[in-house]
């Protein structure tokens, strides 16, 4: 059986401050389609390598994932949220890009003033699991991007 490393790769991942740890990987597509084979594999590699955070980021929504570390099912899914409105542009978009705009999303997110925005749920789940590992890590591409 090939591990599921071999088969899916995120897109981002944000290490902690020495890089040993990965604390959220990110899957960033720009089309909508396909989302539950997607989210299955996100929530198998996160399973896999231990990771708590998954994020999957499409132009028209973020989905956000939490590792509970109670079983096999333990990956759980703590909000679907709209994505930024300047997003959507990338759904007519043909090739790659998207994944550094949701890179740059990402870095910037670590100030209230970036919130203002979001629902309030959102900005409470933001709170609660992206800002400790976005405030102590570092966010990087996964693997080199093709242009």
């Amino acid at each position: 059986m090939t591990p599921l490393s071999d088969v899916f790769a995120p897109d981002l991942i944000v290490t902690n401050d020495d890089g040993t740890r990965r604390e959220l990987i990110v899957d960033a597509r720009s089309r909508s389609t396909h989302l539950a084979e997607v989210e299955s594999q996100l929530k198998e590699y996160m399973l896999e390598i231990g990771c708590p955070l998954g994020l999957l980021a499409t132009p028209r929504i973020i989905r956000l994932y939490h590792d509970e570390y109670l079983d096999e099912e333990s990956v759980k899914l703590v909000g679907e949220y709209p994505a930024p409105v300047d997003w959507a542009a990338w759904e007519e978009r043909v090739g790659t890009g998207f994944e550094s705009v949701v890179l740059h999303w990402l870095e910037n997110l670590v100030t209230e003033s970036s919130l203002h925005s979001f629902p309030a749920d959102f900005r409470r789940a933001i709170q609660r699991y992206l800002w400790p590992v976005l405030d102590r890590g570092e966010v990087r591409a996964a693997r080199p991007w093709s242009d």
